[in-house]
């Protein structure tokens, strides 16, 4: 019997407990040091961020010792503004000296058997390159998502002015922050749902693990707070989330001048591309667009729930669109299928691809050219119609 046989035959995939908190820590550090030193402190909070309480955490134990950690939380992932009840993965690592033994892909088999007792449609990660073909073994589909970033130019400094309707966040505001973030990154795809003690840690300046700096909160009110700001001081000074749910542009302009001004600095690197809403209060600005394209990784984790809130949303483009399609899932024999009186389109692909296109159809032509979804009838222009680019995009903060 090899040494890897020997580690997963007593090998127990099990929540974390509060006496885990040292083992999973030391796994941490060792696996992400060149992160950590960039972010001082954060390690001494790891137990009281609630993405990383006990009911978040999954461990692999052999022969007494703790070995592995992940990440693994419930949420809402919109997709063109539809909500998916979503699992994400993070903060997978495993002690040097016991990689290579399995213990990573039988820690996956664990989070799917977590996600699968709380109904999950989809589960969702990113992860580096090196690293896609672990999980494609294991059902995750490559899929895009977009890093919104604009660099903008401030003219004249000026002092911020006073404005009565402008000021900063406390803890106690955290529940109106999570409102207006889940009204207006729900309107897009690719963001997900958070919860208040989120909120309060952030209001409190505690720092968080995969985001470096402390962001302060600004909050724009009339009878009732609608918009806010996140700003970070530093070089570059940046504006890491900007929501307006209703999108009052002249409102959300001020609020943008005041939070420019308070940063006193001729550029501000902002997360807002030219498809965003907010695009237009960003007139008055001298503008470079950096934004880029990356990776996430999609897996249909409940089939029946995923099959039924994809069905919906590809019968409404089709309606939409004038189109009838007939997709064939080559893994399962299912169809999903709608008929009317327009242009028809026929494909197969799996069931997992078919999970990576609806979060973004981005890759639609490698994936055509790959003979990974195959078009047996219809058009490509209407296919691509069918499955558009939804340019997801994730907030920094919720890095995990």
């Amino acid at each position: 019997m090899s040494k890897a046989d020997d580690i997963n035959a007593g090998l127990v995939i099990r929540t974390l407990c509060s006496g885990d908190y040292p083992a999973a820590k030391e796994i941490v550090r060792r696996s992400f040091d060149d992160h950590l030193q960039q972010n001082p402190g954060v390690m001494e909070e790891y137990e009281n961020e609630p993405w990383y309480d006990p009911e978040h955490l999954l461990v692999a134990e052999t022969e007494g010792r703790v070995v592995s950690q992940m990440g693994v939380r419930t949420g809402t992932l919109w997709i063109d503004g539809s909500e998916y009840p979503a699992g994400l993965v993070g903060t997978v690592c495993t002690l040097p000296e016991f990689r290579g033994s399995g213990i990573g892909a039988e820690m996956m088999r664990g989070a799917f058997a977590w996600m699968d007792t709380r109904g999950l449609a989809l589960s969702y990660l990113h992860t580096s390159e090196a690293r896609h073909g672990f999980y494609g073994r294991l059902g995750y589909r490559l899929s895009s998502y977009f890093s919104a970033r604009t660099i903008i130019e401030v003219g004249k400094l000026e002092p911020p002015s006073e404005d009565a309707a402008i000021c900063r966040a406390t803890p106690r505001d955290a529940g109106v922050l999570n409102q207006l973030y889940e009204a207006h990154y729900g309107m897009g795809s690719g963001a997900w749902s958070r919860t208040e003690p989120f909120w309060v840690r952030r209001l409190e300046g505690k720092p968080k693990l995969w985001f470096t700096g402390e962001p302060e909160f600004w909050i724009m009110e009339e009878r009732e707070p609608f918009a806010y700001i996140a700003l970070v001081a530093g070089a570059p000074a940046r504006i890491v989330e900007f929501a307006c749910p209703d999108l009052n542009l002249p409102a959300a302009g001020r609020l943008l001048s005041h939070t420019v001004s308070r940063l006193g600095v001729r550029e501000v690197e902002i997360t807002i591309g030219r498809r965003d809403p907010l695009w237009p209060v960003l007139k008055d600005y001298r503008t470079t667009d950096r934004t880029s394209r990356g990776n996430v990784l999609i897996r249909v984790q409940d089939r029946r729930k995923f099959l039924n809130l994809a069905g919906k949303l590809l019968r409404e483009r089709a309606d939409r669109l004038d189109l009838n399609f007939e997709i064939r899932l080559t893994d399962t024999g299912e169809t999903l299928s709608e008929h009317g009186s327009g242009e028809t389109i026929v494909l197969s692909l799996s069931l997992h691809e078919l999970g990576a296109l609806i979060y973004s159809g981005g890759r639609i032509h490698e994936l055509l050219a790959a003979g990974v979804v195959v078009l047996e009838g219809g058009k490509v222009e209407d296919l691509i119609e069918l499955f558009p680019e939804n340019y997801p995009s994730r907030c920094a903060l919720d890095g995990y």
